[in-house]
């Protein structure tokens, strides 16, 4: 169960839930009420704590980085982007996707957030380097900030 501050946010985040049924990315939606959503319970370590832990990042978890964002806009999610500790690892090595509150109200044309994670641990440039060969308009994207010298948006633009 999440319960929130602004029952405004509950709303939101249940709706994004509810587009999303039947996504093999994000748990399982069961119920809503006044500032409050009900879904399915995440086991396993967050791939922020995964690729702090390994110091690096694989290629497989780039892969899966890739077909959550391409999964994000099959969904028609206007912000496709998520922080590295909302992505949760599954047994099969799977990412699944938490904290849609803002999925379809906020817009950015890349992952902001998850980039800015990665750079933090150090890990950007070999993300980068995976994404160029793996997924090379995702990488134009991606990418063309950093090349500029900015990098460090806040307002999620690019």
């Amino acid at each position: 169960m999440k319960v929130y501050q602004k029952e405004e946010d509950a709303v939101q985040e249940a709706e994004a839930y509810r587009r999303c049924q039947g996504s093999w990315m994000t748990p399982a939606f069961y119920e809503e009420g006044p500032g409050y959503i009900v879904i399915e319970y995440m086991k396993g370590p967050t791939l922020y704590s995964v690729l702090k832990d390994a110091g690096t990042i694989t290629s497989r978890q780039t892969e899966q980085i890739l077909r959550i964002y391409t999964e994000m806009k099959r969904l028609g999610f206007t912000r496709r982007d998520a922080a590295l500790f909302h992505l949760y690892v599954r047994e099969d090595g799977t990412l699944a996707v938490i904290d849609l509150v803002h999925a379809y109200t906020k817009r950015y044309r890349k992952p902001i957030v998850l980039l800015r994670g990665l750079k933090r641990l150090g890990l950007l440039e070999l993300f980068l380097d995976q994404v160029q060969t793996m997924a090379p308009e995702c990488y134009e994207k991606w990418s063309l900030r950093r090349r500029r010298g900015v990098h460090e948006s806040s307002d999620g633009e690019a």
